[in-house]
Parts: structure tokens; C-alpha cells; sequence
């Protein structure tokens, strides 16, 4: 899959920040690592999903202290 110009451009200038717009247009699932190919440049853009590792993603703690009475 490969990104268009335009995300890719806001992608570059701040990957963090478009996480989770990358993952719905690539349609990466929350627990795959992935990566976005920059260069070289036929291939920038290109996201490929790492599908041997899984990530955590961790769910809302739950304690006592945070749940209404």
C-alpha cells in the first residue's frame, strides 16, 4: 500500500503526530508494527506491515481509586 503525496508530506513532517491516519489508510491493526519506505524516492511512501512481531497495546487501567461509586 502506498500512501498519497498529501498525507505522505504531513506524514514526513511529523510521523508521530499521523499515526493513527496511517494506520486507517494503510489499514494497519493496533497490535503490527509498520514502516513507511522515504527513500529511495520510487518507493516512498510505501508502507509495509511488520507481521512477525506484534506490539502491545496496552488497555486502560482499571483500580479502585478511578471507578465511580
Amino acid at each position: 500500500m502506498k500512501l498519497s503525496n498529501e498525507l505522505f508530506a504531513r506524514y514526513t513532517a511529523n510521523p508521530l503526530a499521523l499515526d493513527s491516519e496511517v494506520r486507517k489508510a494503510a489499514r494497519v491493526p493496533d497490535n503490527r508494527y509498520y514502516t513507511v519506505t522515504v527513500w529511495p524516492e520510487h518507493l516512498a511512501g510505501v508502507v509495509d506491515i511488520n507481521h512477525s512481531v506484534t506490539r502491545h497495546v496496552a488497555a486502560t487501567k482499571i483500580s479502585k481509586s478511578n471507578q465511580t461509586p
